[in-house]
């Protein structure tokens, strides 16, 4: 996976799922966040933006 949630310092707050320009984050029901890994472009907004820094990001290919 490329796109890693520290289920440790996740708090849970949702900014995840708010900011996701693609709406491909939810919160499952222990308030935790999971990614539809299909739709997302790896923008990185939801690292950025992660209160805790609870989420990793990295890119699954070589951009030349």
């Amino acid at each position: 996976m490329s796109i890693k949630v520290d289920a440790e310092k996740c708090i849970g707050c949702g900014t995840c799922e708010d900011i996701c320009p693609l709406d491909c984050i939810r919160m499952d029901e222990a308030g935790k966040p999971f990614i539809k890994y299909e739709l997302c472009w790896y923008c990185g907004s939801c690292q950025i933006d992660c209160p805790c820094e609870a989420i990793k990001v990295t890119i699954p290919f070589l951009i030349r």
